[in-house]
């Protein structure tokens, strides 16, 4: 259902997509709001990099960009500590040692390695084909607080994670 949503969330949180509601660890909805705010910048930039050279230099994501990329960090002030558990569920699906690993780590040691952990997901989780949609999706979103995207974010996730439950439950 929010199947076509997925570029779009994915050039703002990165983890916190639909994709990853779906097949990741079960996280709240307040969890998945605090992962968005915290990873939409870093999303922003994995999209911004993947992205290079497909859209023409007028498009919102190179025109309008900086202004972006200001109101995203100005939301992600703070979300660190907030995000870290849900950033840690992810980092270490399907690796308990790693888990274990990232969560003794200090924040000013696992904060930089989550960073580019982020823009590397978004990278490689974005399809060159999917530059438009993205571009056009947040041309859509731009009116919007960035704090309002998160919220927004976690809603669908949310929701996702929710009809996944559902479907799994009709199954069995």
């Amino acid at each position: 259902m929010f199947k076509y949503a997925l570029p779009v969330f994915l050039s703002l949180a990165a983890l916190a997509s639909p994709a990853a509601a779906q097949n990741g660890p079960q996280l709240t909805e307040d969890q998945v709001t605090a992962l968005a705010r915290y990873a939409m910048p870093m999303a922003f930039q994995g999209v911004q990099q993947k992205c290079t050279g497909i859209l023409p230099s007028e498009s919102y994501i190179y025109a309008h960009g900086d202004a972006l990329t200001a109101r995203l960090e100005t939301a992600a002030i703070g979300q660190f500590e907030p995000a870290r558990d849900a950033l840690l569920e992810f980092a270490s699906e399907g690796n308990e040692e790693m888990g274990e690993l990232f969560k003794n780590m200090p924040a000013e040691v696992i904060e930089p390695l989550l960073h580019e952990l982020l823009v590397a997901k978004v990278q490689t989780d974005v399809k060159e084909e999917q530059c438009s949609q993205i571009n056009r999706g947040l041309e859509l979103l731009d009116p919007l607080p960035a704090e309002n995207i998160a919220e927004f974010i976690g809603f669908i996730v949310n929701l996702v994670q929710e009809e996944r439950a559902n479907e799994k439950a009709i199954e069995q």
